[in-house]
């Protein structure tokens, strides 16, 4: 009985060594330090979801040249995986900590996000999660983060760096943003670009010759589908990207812009090349008293993304020898945890058996030698 006993606590225990170690493994590959940004560690999870979006893209611009991507990816990641940082660094500088954002609060933003985006089904996000390659570590980091530059806006008002009286804050919409439409088509994986290039210009020719930009939305010549009500859109400097901004500000109102070419996140959420054309609207007044909230917000966060690229100038990734090791064009996952836990369960099934021979080999060893003593007494 003690034998037996002895044989399924051993069992037991390499049973529960092998099985944590996939979790620890998962664990330990999202949290590998590949560098620090302001002494703060950048993990493997993070790098690997910024690679994943710009990925694609890349290899379009490189012609899938392995070098020519392996450079282009890591000067895109060192300029980029200092974002996060820097909103850290902002943040801390109103004395606002990461550290006071509780795990509560992260886990109702969660909650919060998978209903708005994926109607509260939770194996969906987690499907997008693999697909993305974002790691639950880095999802709730970042949910931590926004949960933390939620609380920006409030502390500039106080400071006095953004208009507080509502009066003020409509001169300055009316001042400092502007209206437009426009047409897009993304370059995403597996697009034919030049065929894109082709319709967009071919629209611009519809534009021209006097045709609606919203009924060409209508026909497919767009993937953003608009506004119904031909509202349009309100932006401020800081909040496109420069090719946008450069020509939208430049126009005049009711006037098109040639096709632009840029770099945008797309419907997948992946930042691809892509194509404009861009037309400027008038202002109006009822729009900015219908949606005055959302301007005002537009306007402490352009004031805020001014600081931020400030601060951006300040940071620099300092990559380690694990990064510098790393080919960027095939990164491995940051997980697969069904097929670890498989073959895991596979090299405990074996050890057990290993251990059950060896045991059994024990207990027939013991007999004979018990046997043979009991027979030489008798002798």
């Amino acid at each position: 009985m003690k034998k037996s006993k002895m044989y399924f606590k051993i069992c037991a225990a390499i049973l529960a060594i092998l099985l944590t170690v996939p979790f620890l493994s998962s664990c330990t590959q999202n949290k590998t330090v590949v560098g620090t940004v302001n002494g703060d560690d950048v993990y493997y999870d993070e790098l690997y979801f910024l690679v994943s979006n710009y990925k694609s893209s890349v290899a379009e611009k490189c012609n899938n040249d392995p070098v020519l991507m392996q450079t282009e990816l890591d000067r895109l990641i060192k300029e980029n995986i200092i974002t996060n940082y820097a909103k850290l660094a902002l943040c801390e500088k109103w004395g606002l900590k990461y550290e006071d954002i509780s795990d509560e609060d992260i886990d109702n933003e969660l909650e919060a996000y998978i209903q708005e985006n994926f109607n509260g089904d939770s194996d969906e996000f987690e499907d997008n999660c693999k697909e993305f390659g974002l790691s639950e570590r880095y999802v709730r980091y970042t949910l931590g983060l926004d949960l933390l530059c939620e609380q920006l806006p409030a502390k500039y008002a106080e400071n006095g760096l953004v208009y507080s009286e509502e009066t003020d804050i409509i001169n300055y919409i009316k001042e400092n943003f502007i209206r437009v439409n426009h047409l897009v088509l993304f370059n995403d994986n597996g697009d034919d670009v030049n065929a894109n290039e082709q319709k967009i210009r071919e629209a611009k020719t519809l534009l021209d010759s006097g045709e609606n930009i919203n009924s060409l939305i209508g026909r497919g010549y767009s993937e953003d589908f608009g506004d119904p009500d031909a509202s349009g859109y309100y932006i401020c400097k800081g909040t496109m990207t420069d090719e946008y901004e450069q020509a939208a500000f430049a126009l005049e109102i009711g006037e098109y812009s040639d096709v632009i070419s840029a770099y945008s996140e797309n419907n997948n959420g992946e930042y691809v090349s892509c194509f404009y054309v861009i037309q400027r609207l008038e202002m109006s007044d009822e729009y900015i008293d219908e949606y005055y909230m959302s301007l005002k917000n537009d306007y402490y966060n352009s004031v805020i993304n001014e600081d931020l690229q400030e601060l951006r100038k300040t940071l620099k990734f300092e990559p380690n020898d694990r990064y510098n090791k790393l080919d960027l064009t095939d990164l491995p996952k940051t997980s697969n945890m069904t097929a670890v836990i498989i073959i895991s369960a596979i090299v405990a099934v074996a050890v057990i058996a290993v251990v059950t021979v060896i045991v059994i080999k024990q207990i027939h060893k013991k007999k004979n030698i018990s046997y043979k003593a009991k027979t030489d007494r008798r002798k």
